[in-house]
């Protein structure tokens, strides 16, 4: 299935940033930092309030100390799937990770809990039918199911998703 046959499908919206002149978009630039360990500090990059760097003394509005950003570690969490979690939300259970998939590795198959946004940043995926190439926006709606998940080429991607989807 194209990506515009997808955009028709309830539940899933599919959508490249490549700007006009075929630059990067900014949102797909910013993205592209979140890939590259020699990037700034994530939490900036991710919207941060700005009093969290004024002055580079830690301290926010009100003279709040507010942590610094610890770089995750990617974790191998199963053959050829590797996750680097940014951050959790346990009140709405949900999460915030980089993905990736080795080439030629397959994710179990699953029913998402709630929505599920992924913004692929490196390679190629394949969620069921739809085909998606770096700077691609993906958006499942709580309770449907990804069939088979795979990437030829391996990839990297931004999920925002549930801490709490069901394998299959």
């Amino acid at each position: 299935m194209d990506p515009a046959a997808a955009v028709r499908q309830p539940g899933v919206r599919v959508c490249g940033l490549p700007a006009r002149d075929g630059s990067a978009s900014p949102d797909h630039r910013l993205l592209r930092l979140l890939a590259d360990r020699r990037a700034a500090p994530i939490s900036i990059a991710l919207g941060t309030p700005r009093a969290a760097n004024r002055g580079g003394d830690g301290r926010g509005a009100g003279g709040a100390v507010l942590p610094r950003w610890a770089e995750p570690e990617w974790k191998e969490v199963a053959p050829g799937i590797s996750c680097k979690l940014l951050a959790t939300d346990t009140e709405k259970n949900r999460v915030s990770m980089m993905g990736r998939l080795a080439p030629g590795t397959d994710y179990p198959p699953h029913r998402h809990h709630d929505s599920e946004e992924l913004h692929l940043l490196y390679g190629e995926l394949i969620v069921d039918d739809t085909k998606l190439h770096p700077g691609d926006y993906l958006r499942a709606d709580a309770d449907s199911v990804d069939h088979r998940v795979w990437s030829e080429t391996g990839c990297t991607c931004v999920l925002l998703t549930s801490s709490h989807d069901a394998f299959l």
